[in-house]
């Protein structure tokens, strides 16, 4: 009995190393690919899903724990399967947490983001059926279509930022020969970094064609 205890703790010893190798490649895997997001794993949970310790053990000798089989869609999860070498599959678990954008109040088709009408939080990372924003979208994108209050923020639901807003005048360039005239232009459309919308020259009252450029700006095409 006294050597059969014994035999399994030295094994539990032997499979450790191994194992976590494992654990600290799939913890940097994630840490990578979320690394624009406050992102922190508390524990990790590794175990074989098929194939035995040995087998592991000879496989890590020619390959690398980095040589594991990700699919993007997988790090959308917190658990899943892996594959190494196609010999050894690995099944994992995290505890993580995971900073992230909602919605503070309703957000109108259009609407450019920024922190009057989000907020920030962190929460359990569990599973999403789309990658989450990051800081980087904050005052640089706008809601795709209405966003209910308190809602996940994801890349789905929002484009870029409008630059120019339907009914807006703005200032736009106009090249006529060697010179740069600026006029003041009333927008058609909305209309973000480098797309070409229709404006009116109030005074003319001709429609022109203009290339967004920046905030209430443009080019006269």
């Amino acid at each position: 009995m006294r050597f059969l205890l014994f035999f399994i703790c030295l094994t539990g010893l032997f499979a450790k190393p191994s194992l976590f190798l494992l654990e600290q490649a799939i913890s940097k895997a994630y840490t990578r690919f979320y690394a624009k997001y406050p992102f922190k794993i508390q524990a990790i949970k590794v175990e074989l899903a098929s194939g035995n310790l040995s087998m592991l053990d000879q496989i890590l000798k020619v390959a690398s724990p980095q040589d594991l089989q990700w699919r993007t869609q997988q790090f959308l999860n917190k658990e899943g399967v892996l594959s190494l070498d196609q010999k050894i599959w690995i099944k994992y678990n995290l505890n993580a947490s995971i900073g992230i954008y909602k919605s503070k109040t309703m957000l109108r088709k259009d609407q450019n983001l920024d922190a009057s009408n989000t907020y920030s939080e962190n929460i359990p990372f569990t599973h999403f059926n789309t990658l989450p924003i990051d800081a980087s979208y904050i005052n640089n994108s706008s809601a795709r279509s209405f966003i209910a209050p308190h809602t996940i923020l994801s890349i789905d639901r929002v484009g870029p930022k409008i630059l120019i807003y339907k009914h807006e005048i703005f200032s736009a360039t106009l090249k006529e020969g060697p010179l740069f005239l600026e006029t003041s232009l009333q927008a058609l459309e909305n209309g973000v970094l480098n797309q070409v919308i229709q404006a009116l020259n109030v005074r003319s009252k001709k429609v022109v064609q203009v290339r967004i450029t920046g905030l209430l700006k443009g080019e006269v095409l």
